[in-house]
């Protein structure tokens, strides 16, 4: 039992790309059915590796340090089929220059501002954590 829970916390937590070598990682949400292609795109640029999850649906890459962490490339990869890509391991810089989480659409940025406000009108609860001005 202590073996199994083991292997599925390394799973879990893609222990494979935890080894502090200053690699940046991306977990991509995508279909399926796309994932491999997606993978193959987008390590033809950022030359790193890739561990897949979910049958191909959740995938996660790590590739050596970038100044923009890939996030355009990464990001206009995975929006044509309707996924979304966060970015999970870089230096505190480029986590304050890069969107961690993937931009919303104008009309859902409005939303989430507008259930945000009423939850926290005061804006106590994480400011800026997930969206800024949110």
């Amino acid at each position: 039992a202590a073996a199994s829970q083991a292997l599925w916390r390394e799973l879990r937590d893609v222990s494979v790309f935890a080894n502090g070598d200053g690699r940046q990682v991306w977990r991509l949400s995508v279909p399926p059915s796309d994932g491999a292609k997606i993978v193959a795109e987008l390590l033809f640029e950022l030359q790193g590796q890739a561990f897949y999850d979910w049958g191909g649906g959740l995938v996660w890459i790590a590739h050596a340090p970038r100044e923009d962490a890939g996030a355009e490339l990464i990001r206009a990869t995975v929006a044509p089929g309707g996924g979304h890509a966060t970015l999970v391991r870089a230096d505190e810089a480029v986590r304050a220059r890069v969107a961690v989480f993937q931009p919303q659409p104008a009309p859902l940025a409005a939303l989430t501002k507008r259930v945000k406000e009423g939850f926290d009108p005061h804006r106590v609860l994480n400011p800026d954590r997930m969206y800024e001005g949110v």
